[in-house]
């Protein structure tokens, strides 16, 4: 298949800790690695190990209004498409990385339509208004975004999710429309065998990997390590990534004096970042997670996860069998779940081993057939003949 990936979030990597890029990169990757060849558009390349059979455009620096800067992307995408026409059979377009503001329009030139995956937190049908007097330019923009993305979604041959949730609400929707369930890939860096929890004689170790947005609430990372040593539980605390509440987190550990236990480790590679939690005993979460690209790593190496128990987690966790789902998500409810798994070693290793062996299922191989699968069923319905696999053979401009 020759396939035009319209918009593949606005950093796509293979090394920075930029969740919705390394996911789009993996997922490309995936369907390279099978022999299809790849054209896709991004914001900014920051891919440094070349794609098979992948040509990598980025946008084109834009010095307008903020809020106009996806109608740019979407137009400079849309000639591309056209250009590459020219030359090359294109099967079918796939929005990769499908928020509403950043999709003002999508243009396919008839083929088949993609979008996908759709996270636990979209909104179907999101409450945009009209403004009652006037228009600001950031209104406007978000007004037919909006509108663009809807009528996108009703255009689309396929949709596809991370939480078959989402894809039963979707189909009582679209009833007659192709709506599918696949996760996102893992693979980690490391072979990891059975693990065994820190014992009592030894700190507890908790990772929290990501953006230290105050949504995350990395300073109630920091209340649950002094929590927990407060209770006599020596615990240590791994802080990975960076964000604006580093300096809130940071004066916290002073006035909590904890200085001794919570360590920043800054941004680390992606690599690193699985070698990292696979020492650890537990991944926390504070925060709902639309998926949690940290906690389905830690899961691959064995980490049991601590999560609230609302979108994405709630769609592959079982609760006391691949991780820990909470209700109450006060630094209380942790500090309880965490001392007493804490003193249930045989209940962590359980959940680590049975964690690990869920994600083997969502390897690069297995994900990778199972979206061609899906792709050249779209493309057959609408009377295309798939392009010959390729060779294996990088190309990124």
């Amino acid at each position: 298949m020759n396939i035009f990936v319209q918009y593949a979030s606005d950093c796509l990597t293979d090394h920075l800790p930029h969740g919705e890029g390394l996911l789009c990169h993996d997922w490309i990757k995936a369907l390279a690695l099978r022999g299809h060849r790849l054209f896709v558009f991004t914001e900014k390349n920051e891919v440094r190990q070349p794609i098979p059979n992948t040509t990598i455009k980025e946008a084109s620096k834009y010095h307008g209004l903020p809020s106009w800067k996806y109608w740019s992307y979407s137009k400079q995408s849309a000639a591309w498409l056209s250009a590459i026409q020219q030359d090359s059979a294109i099967d079918l377009v796939w929005r990769l990385y499908p928020y509403r503001n950043s999709a003002p329009y999508i243009f396919t030139a008839g083929l088949p339509l993609a979008i996908g995956p759709l996270y636990s937190a979209y909104e179907q049908d999101p409450p945009v208004q009209k403004p009652a007097f006037g228009w600001k330019p950031s209104e406007m923009s978000v007004y037919f975004s909006h509108s663009g993305w809807k009528r996108a979604i009703e255009a689309s041959n396929l949709l596809f999710t991370e939480s078959k949730n989402l894809a039963a609400q979707l189909s009582a929707i679209y009833p007659k429309k192709y709506i599918t369930t696949l996760p996102v890939i893992v693979h980690p860096t490391l072979e990891v065998t059975a693990r065994e929890l820190s014992p009592a004689g030894k700190p507890l170790r908790l990772a929290f990997v990501g953006s230290f947005h105050p949504s995350k609430r990395l300073p109630d990372f920091v209340r649950l390590v002094a929590r927990l040593n407060e209770a006599g539980r020596d615990t240590h605390g791994y802080i990975m990534g960076k964000g604006q509440d580093e300096g809130v987190a940071r004066q916290l550990v002073e006035e909590l004096q904890v200085g001794q236990r919570i360590h920043f480790e800054g941004v680390l590679p992606n690599s690193e970042v699985y070698q990292q939690v696979a020492s650890m005993d537990f991944l926390v979460t504070l925060c709902p997670e639309p998926y949690g690209r940290n906690i389905v790593e830690a899961m691959s190496v064995g980490t049991p996860p601590i999560c609230v128990n609302r979108l994405g987690p709630a769609s592959y966790l079982k609760d006391g069998e691949t991780g820990f789902l909470l209700d109450d998500t006060s630094v209380e409810a942790y500090s309880k779940l965490i001392l007493n798994v804490g003193q249930r070693p045989d209940l962590w290793k359980q959940v680590s081993e049975q964690a690990r062996q869920h994600t083997l299922q969502w390897r690069e191989s297995i994900i990778g057939e199972q979206l061609e699968t899906h792709f050249h069923k779209i493309i057959t319905a609408k009377g295309h003949l798939p392009a010959t696999p390729l060779a294996i053979t990088p190309s990124i401009s």
